[in-house]
């Protein structure tokens, strides 16, 4: 019993200093590895360059080019690899000491060294819209080496106005709209006088330019201010079409500024289907019916039926005013003769009224004699028929076998 628990007692002390010896080598290499880590970037070629470049404000559609500092803080030179924007742009480019840019291409940085990067782009986008694209270098930094740049930017002009694109949507025929359109400039734009003005206008279109009369002297190029407004007028033509038009002002006989300017005519109620199309009621006496939606694009409206049809009959859902109102279609029992062979044609007439001014609707609605359904009906009968017979076979060969294994 002593040499057991001796025996014992030894191999617990063995496996306790094996426990201690392996936390003590577990934070000996720990603090091995943080030095190692911290002493690297000094050890190594390291690459310091701006997170973020604001390049400011610059008129929209002008060429621009924007640098920034690289710096080597490593103890081994730096090589860049090569470089790219997100965007396209003209390049990127190393800025030499007599002013030469050059492609970067293995371009190698000495210890403690800095050089000017820049990138060449022109300014895209909405005026007043910040913009953003990214500059990568990649290097034979360790730690990074794959580097990335923002340039930011807001893209600006002499001259613009809100909102830069015109959507006039959906326009009833035959109506008047206007549209009110603020224009913004600085000091270059110098001053705009309406004598000044041309436009070149597509057809329907008229414009009118009011100044602004509270207008500030000597306002800073960088801040734009409000200089007056363009009164658009949009006479719809008397017809359904898309209108998809640039309006381009000029000044004395420059251009300034295209505006593009989109609209939709339509109709101000439309009917959803413009046609329908009705089965007569199969031999089951089963009536069929259908659902037309009427919508006005202007004003809330009531809709009434002017007359009854004869073939069918017509609900309307609501009478209350909306923009929105449901005729329910039906065939009605018994209301034709079934011997005929052609298609019956009805034409619905409704009156829609938004309070003072009353519009008249109508549609057309087709029914189908029995005979177009004939041959759908005959092919249903004959496979339900078909299955019938193929359950009652089933059912007597069930019902044979088991007398069959009562005999047994």
């Amino acid at each position: 019993m002593g040499d057991t628990s001796l025996s014992t007692r030894c191999v617990y002390r063995h496996r306790r200093g094996f426990w201690y010896l392996s936390g003590l080598t577990l934070v000996a290499g720990a603090v091995l590895l943080g030095l190692y880590f911290t002493l690297l970037p000094a050890a190594f070629p390291k690459l310091q360059v701006p997170e973020y470049v604001d390049a400011g404000r610059i008129d929209r559609g002008d060429p621009c080019s924007c640098q920034f500092e690289a710096k080597n803080e490593g103890q081994l030179p730096l090589i860049i690899h090569k470089a790219k924007a997100s965007c396209h742009c003209q390049g990127v480019y190393v800025l030499r000491p007599n002013g030469v840019r050059e492609p970067i291409r293995e371009l190698r940085i000495a210890p403690g060294k800095s050089i000017t990067l820049g990138t060449r782009f022109v300014a895209t986008g909405m005026v007043n819209e910040p913009v953003s694209f990214q500059v990568l270098l990649a290097t034979n930094d360790p730690v990074r080496a794959i580097v990335e740049i923002r340039i930011n930017y807001t893209p600006s002009a002499k001259i613009y106005c809100v909102p830069n694109v015109l959507v006039f949507g959906e326009v009833p025929l035959a109506t008047t709209v206007t549209r009110i359109i603020k224009v913004f400039a600085d000091d270059r734009a110098g001053k705009v006088d309406a004598k000044e003005l041309s436009f070149t206008l597509p057809e329907f279109f008229k414009i009118q330019f009011v100044p602004n009369q509270h207008i500030r002297s000597g306002f800073s190029s960088s801040i734009p201010v409000k200089i007056g407004e363009f009164h658009l007028i949009f006479n719809s033509p008397s017809e359904s079409r898309n209108i998809n038009e640039h309006l381009q002002i000029l000044k004395s006989g420059k251009e300034l500024f295209q505006l593009p300017v989109t609209a939709q005519c339509v109709p101000p109620f439309r009917l959803t289907p413009a046609k329908v199309v009705l089965p007569r009621y199969s031999e089951g006496s089963c009536l069929y019916d259908y659902n037309v939606f009427a919508r006005s694009i202007t004003k809330p409206f009531t809709l009434r039926v002017r007359k009854q049809p004869t073939h069918v009959k017509v609900t309307i859902s609501e009478a209350n005013l909306g923009l929105t109102q449901k005729i329910n279609i039906s065939c009605k029992r018994g209301a034709f003769n079934r011997k005929k062979t052609d298609p019956l044609t009805e034409t619905i007439e409704l009156i829609a009224s938004t309070g003072l001014d009353s519009v008249a609707l109508s549609f057309e609605v087709i029914i189908l004699p029995p005979e177009f359904l004939r041959p759908w009906l005959l092919s249903s009968h004959s496979a339900m028929s078909e299955l019938r017979r193929s359950r009652d076979a089933s059912r007597r060969r069930i019902g044979g076998m088991g007398a069959q294994r009562n005999t047994l």
